[in-house]
């Protein structure tokens, strides 16, 4: 569970915060097959 805090600057970082997550999440998935 993330804080509130953490939440709230996800939210802030909006769609380019939740694309630099996804593609990072992606490489380290890709590296490890």
């Amino acid at each position: 569970m993330i804080s509130t805090g953490e939440w709230l600057g996800f939210n802030n970082h909006g769609l380019d915060g939740a694309i630099s997550y996804y593609a990072a999440a992606g490489n380290i998935l890709g590296s490890s097959r």
